[in-house]
């Protein structure tokens, strides 16, 4: 079962091939949802990971000094504090919060969700969280 991580990585760690010793060290399956990262400044890389060694891949990520943390895995929409504004549209960069425009109401779809938070910040109303 895979499951999602978002490394922040520091200034001195975006130098590290992390990504090529996940898969060569500890056979990790690894699928990049998001990377907005540059060598020799700090980034933020988001990945589905999966491998029978997945604990000693995220020790191997810590011990290089890549912050590492397990993403929510549910996104939730409260059908009752929702009142369809759209905000979280706005900001969703990967369309899993749009507008029906036949309904005028958000429609969610969790299996595009990579957990970014980006909603949950936007939406006036608190309709909408996150779990892990």
């Amino acid at each position: 079962m895979s499951k999602k991580y978002i490394l922040n990585f520091h200034q001195k760690a975006t130098e590290k091939p992390i990504t090529y010793l996940l898969v060569k060290n500890f056979d990790i399956k690894i699928n990049i949802i998001s990377a907005k990262i540059e060598a020799g400044e700090a980034g933020t890389l988001i990945l589905e990971m999966n491998g029978k060694r997945l604990d000693e891949a995220i020790a191997f990520i810590k011990a290089e000094g890549v912050d590492i943390h397990r993403m929510s895995e549910e996104i939730e929409l409260d059908r009752d504090l929702c009142v369809d504004c759209g905000a979280c549209t706005a900001v969703c960069p990967v369309g899993a919060l749009t507008i029906n425009h036949r309904t005028a109401e958000v429609e969610l779809k969790p299996d595009l969700c990579v957990a970014c938070g980006m909603c949950v910040k936007a939406c006036p109303r608190r309709a909408i969280s996150l779990s892990i």
